[in-house]
């Protein structure tokens, strides 16, 4: 499960690797994203793939419904909007396109989520030690992930998991 993540890269390095056509003009670099932080997704545009800042957590369209439809389904609070703990941060690939919570934004809605690493962590006693997983080359590569605008308008996206590589797998069982 992928639950922190870097984007250190420079805007140019970002625009070359993935062709954007747009970037959004405040871009620091970032050592440890985490969920509900807003970061920078890349979106399909008429133009080309243009960068655009999401807030980390994706909110099912459905999520703010008044009770009877949606509201209960364990994301919104009733009261037409999300609860703040409830944005779904990552969606399995083998699923999402059968969970509800995912279907139409795997469908319709798809993103990049440019990186340059991901944390895993192991358990050491009583503490956790993070273990940084990036390219050799420390380019920035790409997370698949899904995107949805929420009840309020605002945007949030989920990063796709899948089974963990040989590399990953012996602190996890999902990765990026």
């Amino acid at each position: 499960m992928c639950g922190r993540y870097t984007l250190a890269a420079d805007r140019e390095s970002l625009a070359g690797r993935f062709g954007l056509t747009r970037l959004p003009g405040d871009l620091p670099r970032r050592y440890n994203i985490a969920p509900s932080q807003e970061t920078l997704v890349i979106v399909p545009e008429r133009d080309g793939p243009a960068g655009v800042l999401m807030r980390w957590g994706l909110i099912p369209a459905w999520a703010g419904r008044k009770a009877g439809s949606g509201a209960g389904r364990g994301v919104g609070n009733g009261t037409g909007g999300p609860r703040p703990g409830a944005r779904l941060i990552n969606a399995r690939a083998e699923t999402a396109a059968e969970k509800p919570a995912f279907r139409d934004a795997m469908r319709l809605r798809r993103c990049l989520v440019p990186a340059d690493g991901f944390f895993e962590w192991r358990r050491d006693g009583n503490h956790r030690v993070p273990f940084h997983f990036r390219l050799r080359s420390g380019a920035p590569f790409a997370f698949a992930g899904l995107w949805e605008q929420g009840p309020d308008g605002a945007r949030g996206f989920a990063i796709l998991t899948t089974a963990a590589n040989d590399l990953v797998r012996p602190l996890h069982d999902r990765m990026p």
